[in-house]
Parts: structure tokens; sequence; C-alpha cells
């Protein structure tokens, strides 16, 4: 996401990530992460992942089913990133997409 270029190297930050901004992508462009749930919600199906020790949600396209234990090779989209400054909790800059 070129946007996030633009911080300072070193700045303590905090991504927000909104869970509609994870897609599911091939090895070669992604980071590996692990089904840990799965909740079926109509429509959509919101997942809950594992990055090395961060559990996070995703919402994804519910044309394929992952299942618990599974591993997937993810990426952020440019629309729902946010980021914050840790200390002063200010919004450096989001993406619009």
């Amino acid at each position: 996401i070129p946007e996030l270029s633009r911080i300072d190297e070193g700045r303590d930050i905090v991504l927000g990530i909104r869970s509609e901004a994870i897609e599911v992508g091939e090895p070669e462009h992604g980071t590996p992460a692990t089904v840990k749930q799965v909740f079926m919600n109509g429509k959509e199906i919101l997942y809950l992942l594992q990055v090395g020790n961060q559990e996070f949600r995703a919402t994804l396209k519910s044309d394929t089913l992952h299942e618990t234990g599974e591993k997937l090779w993810i990426h952020l989209k440019r629309k729902g990133v946010h980021v914050y400054d840790r200390e002063t909790e200010e919004k450096i800059c989001f993406t619009a997409g």
C-alpha cells in the first residue's frame, strides 16, 4: 500500500484494518495466515485468522469456504486500512482505495 511508505521509519504506529480490507491471494503476493475459526453470517463469512501471535477478523468472499487450520496467503486491499500514531492516537493516514 503506497500510502504506508510515507510514514517515518521507526515511528511507533497502530494499524486499524477493517475486516473487509483483507483478501486471499497467491503465496508470492501475500502473508501466510492460519484460519482459527469460521463464522457463517448469511452471505458473508467471517474468519478469525492468525499471523504470528496476532489474531484478527477477516470478511472474505463466500465463493470459497476455508476450514479451521487451513493456511491462507493474505494481503491488504488499499481501502479500509487506517494508521494511527501510538503515542498521540492521531490518525496519520488512511487508504481510500
